[in-house]
């Protein structure tokens, strides 16, 4: 299964697990999706805040170019990385059913007690939410973000 198959997959699911949450989709350099809220009713950038609930990276079957424990390694570093950076989002890595190195995956996450959560992506049927993410959804309002991105 390619990483887009699995991002529409993900996409459909987080929706229906966050139903009062918009689903944005990063392209670039950061993580593949996020369940958002926005509050606030004025029109002012200081009324209103974000919250940010849950953030997924997504992976599709490894191809050849690498070997599969090396695509692992970077799957678990991007992942922990982004729940670090993001001031402990609940994280999520979002990995297909037949996703190489699955068990070993599995049992890094399990015996090291990562915080990260662990979802599988079947080509069809239900995803099985493997191991929920540990985390605290933040909420920051819009002024402060604008703030923060022109640093």
């Amino acid at each position: 299964m390619d990483e887009e198959a699995v991002v529409a997959r993900v996409t459909a699911w987080t929706k229906h697990r966050y139903p009062t949450c918009s689903v944005a989709r990063e392209k670039v350099q950061f993580i593949d999706l996020s369940a958002i809220s926005i509050s606030g009713k004025l029109l002012t950038m200081e009324d209103k805040s974000l919250t940010e609930h849950v953030q997924i990276e997504c992976k599709g079957t490894q191809k050849a170019k690498s070997t599969t424990m090396q695509l692992m390694y970077s799957a678990l570093g991007q992942t922990l990385t982004y729940y670090i950076t993001s001031d402990k989002i609940p994280t999520f890595l979002a990995v297909p059913t037949d996703y190489k190195k699955l068990e070993t995956l599995k049992r890094v996450i399990e015996e090291l007690d990562l915080p990260i959560g662990l979802l599988l992506v079947p080509e069809d049927g239900e995803l099985l939410v493997m191991r929920e993410a540990r985390g605290t959804p933040w909420t920051r309002t819009l002024s402060e973000l604008a703030t923060k991105a022109s640093k």
